[in-house]
């Protein structure tokens, strides 16, 4: 998900990487210090006493001029997670009165079941499509999740007049009630999350520097003055999902707080444009009730 928590965090990593390592001019390692909103005044207070110490707080200071802008074109980005399982029936029609077996087991190149693993059993009779499912947890046991799945057969109101079914271990047997020979298929999947844009909001705000000595904002101001232009210069940076936020540095200023005299400080104001993206969960279809897809 992305948001203004997700911008301002981001934001947080690039200024930490700009001062990762700096030092006075005489090769002592400065003590920074880099938060978003404004420090307790137990730091400011443990500041004045370190003269190597350096406080960085990113502020957000509201919206933007463009507070809010709808896209024409979304960006989109689907996770499909896999399916650790499958379902290997012995036989695709359901005798009238007969029996039929629906096998559990594990897919290529998996070891378990995975959380949101889903196993359905579709039938069709005449224009009528019924069926049930189970839905397994990480780790589960086959013998477990085949139980789930007959237990489910049997709970569906329509389709336990239809037939019945018992497990043991991991495999499922269906046997018929009616006359009536019955299609079934048996199907696997997992989930999946669709992430979308929905819109682009912008809010600006304020990297301010704390230091104890103009020597020590002095070495932090100019690398975060030339990193924060080379940033806009490059547009701006990506976070979790590759969604871009949008740098754009205002301006700078040298400044001596009226409240904390003993402390030296320096603003840089920027304005951030993110995305708001939403994540949907799509589930996988394993039984067509209503129609006859798998006919």
């Amino acid at each position: 998900m992305s948001d203004i928590h997700a911008a301002l965090e981001g934001f947080k990593a690039q200024i930490d990487s700009f001062v990762a390592g700096l030092k006075l001019e005489d090769g002592s390692p400065l003590d920074i210090q880099v938060g978003i909103d404004w420090p307790s005044r137990d730091a400011f207070d443990h500041l004045t006493s370190n003269p190597r110490g350096c406080l960085i707080c990113i502020v957000d200071m509201g919206a933007g001029s463009t507070q809010q802008r709808y896209l024409m074109g979304q960006r989109k980005r689907t996770v499909v997670y896999p399916t650790g399982i499958s379902a290997t029936l012995n036989k695709s029609v359901l005798p009238g009165l007969g029996t039929a077996t629906c096998t559990m087991g594990y897919a290529i190149a998996s070891t378990q079941v995975n959380a949101n693993d889903a196993v359905g059993l579709a039938a069709h009779r005449d224009i009528k499509d019924e069926g049930a499912v189970a839905i397994g947890a990480q780790g589960q046991s086959l013998t477990v999740l085949a139980l789930s799945l007959a237990n489910s057969i049997n709970d569906r109101d329509l389709l336990n007049t239809w037939m019945e079914a018992t497990s043991a271990g991991p495999v499922v047997t269906i046997v018929s009630r009616i006359a009536e020979s019955l299609k079934i298929e048996a199907n696997v999947g997992n989930v999946a999350d669709w992430t979308r844009e929905i819109s682009r909001s912008s809010s600006r705000g304020m990297v301010a520097v704390f230091s104890p000595s103009i020597a020590v904002r002095k070495v932090v101001g100019q690398v975060l003055e030339l990193q924060l232009n080379i940033l806009n210069q490059n547009y701006g940076f990506l976070v979790p999902n590759d969604h871009p936020v949008r740098v754009a540095v205002v301006n700078t200023r040298i400044c001596r707080d009226d409240v904390l005299m003993d402390l030296y400080r320096q603003d840089f104001l920027f304005e951030l444009d993110y995305v708001i993206t939403k994540v949907d969960r799509a589930y996988s279809i394993l039984v067509g009730i209503g129609n006859t897809a798998f006919e």
